[in-house]
């Protein structure tokens, strides 16, 4: 709900610009034409809405102003000729680094300076610069004076080995700064076995200050609070666990948090988290966010190997092929229902990525049903939709998973699964399963065996009011003999609603 105040303030003006020109500009026009309206009256509106337009063009100016345009005075630079065991530091929190590398073993930096109001001049600005290592490592410090020209262009910083001076270069003008030896300085030094030492901005940096930066608006600051993150190793896990559960946490914040998962080192977080990274990259998904969505599924897929099979689902992938906690209790004797009565169920208001939510997901089903067609999912599910035979309005999804797949190839039922699978692809052998959704031709009957489950809502084609599927489908039998037809068929598929008119699980809920 406080997204509203947000995409009121950032489309509210543009939308009603667009109104005003393309709507209400159209209609008070073909008011002057009307000799029944006033003439006054008519010439009123049109310049009045013409008043309109100006007025929201100058808040359209404004706003995209206010949301594109730096907010902060920034001092943009370089810093050159550093060895490869020289490192750059600051104390400061304004001043931001990131590490180049050149030729010949040659590094530098380029820097950023950003505060909310322009630096007075002859403010100082300090850098300080590691030398060696062990023992003999050494460190200085640089003072830098800002002037305000040094806003309008960069300044450049080349480092002098023989003097330990640093050369300023600033529109054509130079100006040496002498070093001081700081003996208390904390010294950040690369590791001879590391090809791309990292070097921080700040001489300690806390996980409030890195939270903050992920949130800012500038982007350079947004990949360093990442970078910084990334360092913290396990020590910043509760943290980033707290934040990518918590659902209020901004697209920054769990984009940030992720990309900082993936560049750390055996970062393993709990199942709760990882429920929440799978909702975070459904919804990304749907979004159609590539940048969120991949970074999501990059830390999902990167995660320990499955002890059989290969990678394939993450939603609920546990429950959705019988390895999940609760397997134990599921009650394998079937319940024969229609469509009508599974739908008619109430979904439960919670979700689990490791076990089953009620008794309806320890229950297995056997419906007799109208089959109406299939597609091959990119989990390599075979996702089949089927029809009640009183109410064909009635529609619901049931699923066979692959059995090479993890956790369908350790399943207590996997020989069933497979027979299931074979029995469906054995009837269409002039169309198999693939991406894109197939027809079924004629009216072809089916009885499917398989263990209730509830989905979330996310386009599926035909789903199930309630959410409901049975997955996994355990048999599968066509009471009419086949081979059967199908093909692909746009306009004859099941509908896909809007997720507003189901009533499903939560996806947010771990």
């Amino acid at each position: 709900m406080e997204q509203w105040p947000k995409l009121l303030y950032t489309y509210g003006p543009f939308s009603l610009l667009v109104l005003s020109i393309f709507v209400i500009e159209w209609k008070a026009r073909n008011l002057l034409k009307d000799s029944s309206i006033p003439s006054r009256l008519s010439v009123s509106v049109y310049l009045l809405n013409w008043c309109m337009i100006f007025v929201l063009c100058g808040a359209v100016t404004y706003f995209w102003v206010q949301l594109n345009l730096p907010k902060a005075a920034m001092i943009q630079g370089d810093l050159t000729h550093l060895k490869e065991d020289e490192t750059v530091f600051s104390d400061s929190p304004r001043l931001y680094l990131q590490r180049i590398y050149g030729e010949k073993n040659r590094f530098g930096y380029n820097w950023r300076l950003i505060t909310p109001e322009p630096l007075p001049d002859g403010t100082k600005q300090s850098f300080t610069i590691n030398f060696g290592q062990g023992d003999n490592a050494r460190a200085f410090v640089y003072d830098m004076t800002i002037w305000s020209s040094f806003y309008r262009n960069e300044v450049h910083l080349t480092y002098e080995r023989d003097s330990k001076k640093l050369l300023l270069d600033h529109e054509g003008k130079q100006e040496e700064l002498i070093p001081r030896e700081d003996f208390s300085a904390q010294r950040i030094n690369a590791a001879p076995w590391r090809l791309l030492p990292i070097a921080y901005a700040q001489s300690s940096v806390s996980l409030d200050g890195i939270f903050n930066s992920l949130e800012s608006d500038d982007p350079i600051i947004r990949r360093d609070a990442r970078r910084d993150l990334a360092a913290q190793g396990q020590a910043a896990l509760p943290r980033i666990e707290k934040a990518l559960q918590d659902p209020k946490s901004s697209y920054r914040v769990q984009l940030g948090t992720i990309v900082a998962l993936n560049n750390m080192r055996n970062a393993t977080v709990d199942a709760k988290t990882r429920a929440a990274i799978t909702a975070i990259a459904a919804a990304a998904s749907e979004a159609h966010d590539p940048v969120l969505n991949s970074e999501a599924i990059r830390y999902l897929h990167n995660l320990p190997a499955p002890t059989c099979g290969i990678r394939c689902g993450v939603e609920r992938w546990a429950v959705k092929t019988l390895t999940d906690d609760d397997v134990g209790k599921v009650d394998f004797g079937p319940v024969s229902k229609t469509i009508g009565d599974l739908v008619a169920l109430s979904a439960p208001n919670s979700s689990s990525e490791t076990s089953r939510l009620d008794l309806t997901e320890r229950t297995t089903f056997k419906v007799r049903a109208r089959l109406l067609g299939y597609k091959h999912e990119t989990d390599r599910d075979f996702h089949i939709v089927i029809a009640d035979l009183v109410n064909p309005s009635q529609t619901m999804i049931v699923e066979i998973p692959d059995p090479d797949c993890g956790g369908a190839c350790a399943s207590p039922k996997l020989s069933d699964i497979q027979k299931a699978r074979q029995d469906f692809a054995a009837q269409f052998p002039n169309a198999p399963p693939a991406p894109q959704f197939k027809v079924v031709q004629g009216n072809v009957v089916v009885e499917v065996t398989g263990v209730g489950f509830f989905d979330f809502a996310h386009g599926q084609t035909g789903l199930a009011q309630n959410c409901i599927e049975l997955h996994p489908v355990l048999a599968i039998a066509f009471p009419t003999p086949g081979p059967f037809d199908a093909k692909a068929d746009p306009q004859a598929e099941p509908p896909r609603h809007p997720n507003q008119w189901y009533r499903c699980i939560p996806r947010s809920s771990p």
